[in-house]
């Protein structure tokens, strides 16, 4: 895990949910890594055909597709949900800390910008659509997010499969 992430250990907890083939497909990290530097991303997309599978579906334009539907319905159903799965993640990440830790953010505003109200990736804005491996983790790991939902229907049917 740590090589696929490029991160340590340090604060995460494992979180596994096994695919078919017996492998984790996500993975659940700490808010505050090992010096107390925010870490915006709590869930990794760590199986790796799942991985190359939202990766082929960036490079087909999913994100900008997604993104252009956001910007032209700002008061509709998939913007709605979108932003609830920003404010979901963050609230989630902001539980996770400790009150010690908790403590510490709420003196350092950056920290709060990062950790509390980011969201999915730590994404600033709740009408963004960037990662879809951060939010296919998200989804996997049981939260509300209309992106990974997305994704995960158009990989069950078969989308994304093209390029390795």
């Amino acid at each position: 895990m740590t090589e696929r992430c490029g991160a340590g250990a340090d604060g995460t907890h494992a979180a596994r949910r096994e695919t078919r083939g017996g492998s984790a497909n996500k993975w659940r990290g700490g808010a505050l890594a090992g010096g107390r530097d925010p870490w915006p991303n709590l869930f990794w997309l760590v199986d790796p055909r799942l991985f190359q599978r939202a990766s082929a579906l960036e490079h087909e334009g999913r994100v900008q597709q997604w993104q252009r539907e956001v910007a032209a319905e700002p008061q509709g159903e998939f913007a709605a949900a979108l932003a609830a799965a920003h404010h979901e993640y963050g609230s989630a990440r902001w539980a996770l800390l400790s009150d010690a830790d908790r403590e510490y953010c709420l003196g350092q505003p950056w920290a709060v910008e990062a950790l509390r109200d980011a969201g999915v990736g730590g994404l600033r804005y709740t009408s963004q659509v960037k990662c879809l491996h951060a939010h296919l983790a998200h989804a996997l790991a049981g939260g509300a997010n209309p992106v990974g939902e997305r994704v995960l229907r158009l990989v069950r049917e078969g989308e994304g499969e093209g390029r390795q």
